[in-house]
């Protein structure tokens, strides 16, 4: 079995919702990624996450999936044909449940896809 990587586009306004989503995804065979905001620095609450902390501006891990706000990054990625998770940068405005369904949903078909197994 292949190993799944999930790359999550920090943001300071989504840090607890990205705290909260990679604890959710304890239990799923997943490597994450943390890549912060350029112009803003994470919170010692990211850094003491059990993802990969990217450091460096210039560092864009490879990654099965984005977790992310509607960033450039996003389309970065997608020109890779690296799907994305989006939610709102506003926290209030995003329901977690269903955030965490999608990503899950997309996990599981991802890696039936990855692992060669048909849909």
């Amino acid at each position: 079995k292949k190993e799944f990587s999930i790359l999550f586009v920090g943001h300071s306004l989504c840090e607890q919702l990205h705290i909260n989503l990679l604890r959710s995804l304890g239990s799923e065979p997943v490597f994450s990624f943390y890549k912060p905001h350029p112009t803003s620095p994470p919170s010692n609450d990211v850094i003491n996450q059990s993802w990969f902390l990217i450091q460096g501006r210039d560092v864009f891990p490879p990654a099965d999936l984005l977790i992310s706000y509607p960033s450039t990054l996003v389309d970065e990625y997608a020109s890779l044909g690296i799907p994305a998770v989006l939610h709102s940068l506003n926290e209030s405005e995003v329901d977690r449940s269903l955030l965490l369904q999608r990503i899950l949903s997309a996990i599981n078909s991802l890696m039936r896809e990855k692992n060669g197994i048909a849909k």
